[in-house]
This record gives structure tokens, C-alpha cells and sequence, in this order.
């Protein structure tokens, strides 16, 4: 068993033990049949965050994605929770292990988003201090969970990490954008209008390439839809999304079409001459 491997066989033995067992359980082949087996399987895991080896507390924090992700459909799943977000917790207090943190928090929410929800003000806190690869994993991350942060606290949090520098940023530019269109179902339209002017020179200044050019367009037609109510705001957007008609990219052209045919933002007779065209 995985209690077993974890107690005597060497790393290499224990990362083919965790990598076979996230197979097995994301089939839904459950390898406890009762409360004590699932929790003795969950600190089995749990200890690997203690090998000082990446190639092996990597895979076990994926695995317990994984085993969260099941363990929460059954009954009295929170002591299981519980221990593991206490883990985690535990090494938040000690500022030598961010890092670690960061990390097995990446690891596991792949397989178990919510994990996330206690430690975003963490995640969101560090974007601001990381580079590269590292700051694109936290901004990953705060993309996963950021429905979780109500508007007003969602608008200052952006303001904070500097989404409109890293909006000009071509490193981090999709991530940024893909957040700016997920916030917008939260943020208020006065909130969402400051980041206008930048995704307008965006589209129109610096030749983005079309999936950059598709979340723009995304981005325009979702606040159109959610701040309808201002016909100022939506005056703006609409004036953008009308730019879509004339962009290389047929996808965009298409999902332009069907965004002003179905919300009547034009008349059918428009519409059939665009199709024609």
C-alpha cells in the first residue's frame, strides 16, 4: 500500500507509487474502503512535503489534488480537509518555507482548486514581489480562486499586483487578461472602466496575436453583457466589439457576428449582408 511504500522504500520507488496512484484515483478506483484507511492514506501523503526532494513532495501534492478532489464527494470529508489545511497553514507561519508553499499549492490545485481559498491573500500578496515563471504561477493561481473575492476587495487586489503594468507586459499579458475578464463579473462598471484605456491600446497599438486578440474581444463583449444598465460604459465596448467585423481572424469575426445577432445588437438585415460578406 502507499502507508507502506511511504514508510520503507527509497524516492524512486515512492514517486512511481504516487504518480501510479493519482492514475488510479483519478479513474475513480478509490484505494480506501473506509474513514481510518482514507485518513491514514491522506498523512501518507502528507508526508512527502517533508522530503527536501521536489521530485518526490511534487507528485504527492498532485496526488492529494487528486484524493480531495474524491474525498470531498464522500461523508465527513472535513477532518480530512481539516488536517491537510492545517499542514498548510503550519508552514505559511514560517517565512523560510513560502516558497515550498507556493509550490505544493500549485501542485494541488490542480486537482482541487478550493484549496486555494484560505491561502489567497498569500497568493495575491507574492505576485507583486515574484518574476517569470514564478509570478505566472502565482498569477495562475489567483485566476483559479478569484471569483472567491468579493468586488471592491477584487478591484484593490488588482490595483495592488499592478494588473495594468503587467497588462503591457507580453510575459504575463494573457494571464493578465484572462483575469480582467474573469473579474468583470465581479468588479463594478466604474472599476472595470480603468482598465479601458489600456485594453484599448492593446488591441489597437501593439499587433497582439489572435488568442490575445480573442480575449480582448472576450473581454468586451462579457462587459457589455454585465454593465448593460450603463449605456455610456456599454456605448464604449460596443464601439470596440465592432472593430471584431474587420479582424483577420474569422473565429473573431464570427464570434463578433453571433455576439450582435443574438443580443440584437443588430438588425437581421445587417446580420445577413456581414454573413453574405
Amino acid at each position: 500500500s502507499l502507508v507502506e511504500m511511504m514508510e520503507t522504500e527509497s524516492n524512486d520507488k515512492v514517486i512511481c507509487g504516487l504518480q501510479l496512484n493519482a492514475v488510479i484515483i483519478a479513474n475513480e478506483m478509490i484505494p480506501w474502503v473506509n474513514e481510518e484507511q482514507r485518513r491514514r492514506y491522506a498523512e501518507a501523503i502528507l508526508k512527502t512535503f517533508k522530503n527536501p526532494s521536489s521530485k518526490v513532495y511534487q507528485p504527492g501534492a498532485q496526488l492529494l489534488g487528486i484524493c480531495l478532489n474524491q474525498i470531498v464527494k464522500e461523508e465527513n470529508s472535513q477532518e480530512v480537509l481539516a488536517r491537510v489545511k492545517d499542514n498548510l497553514k503550519r508552514m505559511e507561519r514560517d517565512r523560510s518555507k513560502t516558497d515550498l508553499l507556493m509550490e505544493l499549492l500549485y501542485c494541488i490545485h490542480k486537482g482541487y482548486p478550493m484549496i486555494l481559498d484560505s491561502f489567497m491573500s498569500r497568493i495575491s500578496e507574492s505576485i507583486g514581489k515574484a518574476v517569470r515563471k514564478t509570478k505566472c504561477i502565482y498569477l495562475e493561481m489567483f485566476l483559479a480562486r478569484l471569483e472567491i473575492l468579493h468586488d471592491h476587495e477584487l478591484y484593490r487586489t488588482l490595483e495592488n499586483f499592478k494588473i495594468r503594468y503587467l497588462l503591457k507586459q507580453t510575459e504575463y499579458q494573457k494571464l493578465a487578461l484572462h483575469i480582467v475578464n474573469k473579474s468583470i463579473d465581479k468588479i463594478q462598471s466604474i472599476d472595470f472602466m480603468k482598465f479601458f484605456e489600456e485594453l484599448v491600446h492593446l488591441l489597437s497599438s501593439s499587433h497582439p496575436d489572435a488568442e490575445t486578440r480573442t480575449i480582448l474581444y472576450e473581454i468586451m463583449i462579457n462587459a457589455t453583457e454585465k454593465f448593460k444598465d450603463n449605456s455610456q460604459d456599454t456605448h464604449r465596448t460596443m464601439s470596440i466589439i465592432l472593430k471584431g467585423f474587420s479582424d483577420p481572424d474569422e473565429h473573431i469575426q464570427n464570434r463578433v457576428l453571433n455576439f450582435l445577432t443574438q443580443n440584437g445588437g443588430l438588425p437581421s438585415s445587417y446580420a445577413l449582408r456581414f454573413q453574405q460578406l
